[in-house]
């Protein structure tokens, strides 16, 4: 044989190896389905929930109810089912670059989720040469709709500041908050809409920013100056109080004391132009 070529094969002789049978013999027949997996009808596919996407305002701002009393007024609703509440005001940035006194406005958190706002209405003349004694009227609404539910008008006093509050509804006067006269602590008082006393408010010396609310010479709530912030205490005069309300006080009796705290950051906590310095609470 010539070892440049390849041997040849020859074809295996017939019957030299069986022919395997599949499946083996012993093992069960496969049955396979009459009708192609093709024409099978599809199992129906369940229809997927719309999702609904709620907006960022609607997650930090919970719907409340508020009920109207018999004369229309929205004090009870509001004031009736909170404890505490949050005063923030904002910072004016055209204040803190010239200097110039503008009107406040505030943030009021109520803790069942109720967000309001607190404009004032002053002139300028007002804030430039009264400084912190300038007359003026708050306007309280809702942030949402811009609805006002009260009024707190300041007329101009020397020195027994006092603040009126008015349902701006049923444009009925339901009492006021007036400064008292003083050496070392800070007194105010708290009238209903006959000038009967309901409450008194009393800092007492050394305790710049706690206001404790008293009746009959026991604290039954307090209203709290909240630090704010390195920066904004020393650069603006914007100020954050907490109000927690006497456990027994009624809606209306809540709403003078939440009045009241604006009058205090007015007295000792607003800067004063004509004096060229900012009140921090002493005295």
């Amino acid at each position: 044989m010539n070892p440049q070529q390849p041997p040849a094969y020859t074809q295996a002789p017939q019957g030299a190896y069986p022919q395997q049978q599949y499946p083996p013999q012993g093992y069960p027949q496969q049955q396979f389905p009459q009708q192609p997996y093709a024409q099978q009808p599809y199992p129906q596919q369940q229809q997927q929930p719309q999702i609904q996407y709620v907006t960022h305002q609607q997650m930090i701002q919970p719907v409340v109810a508020i009920v109207p009393s018999n004369n229309g007024s929205l004090i009870d609703g509001i004031f009736g089912p909170n404890e505490k509440m949050l005063v923030k005001q904002r910072i004016e940035p055209f204040e803190v670059v010239l200097g110039f006194e503008t009107e406040n406005k505030y943030d009021c958190h109520f803790s069942n989720g109720i967000l309001a706002c607190a404009l004032e209405e002053s002139n300028f003349f007002g804030r430039w040469c009264l400084g912190t004694k300038r007359p003026f009227t708050l306007h309280v609404f809702f942030k949402d709709n811009k609805r006002e539910f009260l009024r707190l008008e300041r007329p101009y006093k020397f020195y027994f500041e006092e603040v009126n509050v008015i349902d701006s509804i049923t444009n009925q006067k339901l009492g006021k908050v007036k400064r008292n006269f003083t050496c070392c602590e800070r007194v105010m008082t708290v009238y209903d809409e006959n000038n009967v006393v309901q409450y008194k408010i009393v800092s007492p010396f050394c305790e710049f920013w706690t206001f404790h609310i008293e009746r009959n010479e026991q604290r039954v709530g307090s209203i709290n100056k909240k630090f704010s912030g390195f920066l904004q205490e020393m650069m603006t005069d914007a100020d954050n109080f907490g109000v927690h309300f006497p456990s027994d006080a009624n809606p209306k009796q809540k709403a003078l004391l939440f009045a009241a705290t604006f009058l205090i950051d007015f007295l000792y906590f607003e800067s004063d132009p004509s004096e060229n310095r900012r009140h921090n609470g002493y005295y």
